[in-house]
């Protein structure tokens, strides 16, 4: 039996449309990995409630300073949020999630600012803080010539 006779060869130009199509879906596959989009939904669900997040770096030591960084996270109890700044390692948990608030607790080393902007270089804080829905919170390293600022808000 000859190879060019079979029936699998038949319609050559089945084998040319279904074979690019084939290689497209496996390169999309690879690219837009959708096993890491399930597992993200899977952990905290398309209908959990939302963090965002902005990080400010800051030195004294120079006049330009880093652009601000931002992030979003669907939460869910539990929920540990680690940001790694200027060698040192930060790492929030959310303790409690409400109807209008959660609670999320601190890393050490780090301050709530004030209402008009300030904070405190030798206050120890509370170990967790409530953010009601809709409210922002700043945190910073205790430090004056550089620095952190984590700011949260609370969303739906």
């Amino acid at each position: 039996m000859m190879l060019n006779n079979s029936k699998l060869f038949k319609n050559k130009k089945a084998i040319f449309i279904i074979a690019p199509l084939l290689i497209l879906i496996i390169l999309g596959l690879i690219i837009f990995n959708p096993l890491d989009m399930i597992r993200s939904h899977r952990e905290s669900g398309p209908n959990s409630p939302g963090l965002n997040l902005t990080v400010t770096d800051s030195n004294g030591w120079s006049r330009e300073q880093p652009e601000p960084e931002y992030y979003n996270y669907q939460i869910k109890e539990g929920y540990t949020i680690t940001q790694d700044r200027l060698g040192q390692s930060y790492k929030f948990v959310i303790n409690k999630i409400g109807s209008d608030y959660i609670e999320i607790s601190l890393p050490n080393g780090l301050t709530k600012v004030n209402s008009n902007g300030t904070k405190s270089l030798t206050a120890v804080g509370p170990k967790s803080y409530t953010l009601k829905f809709g409210d922002e919170m700043s945190f910073e390293t205790q430090m004056t010539d550089a620095g952190s600022e984590f700011k949260f808000k609370y969303i739906k």
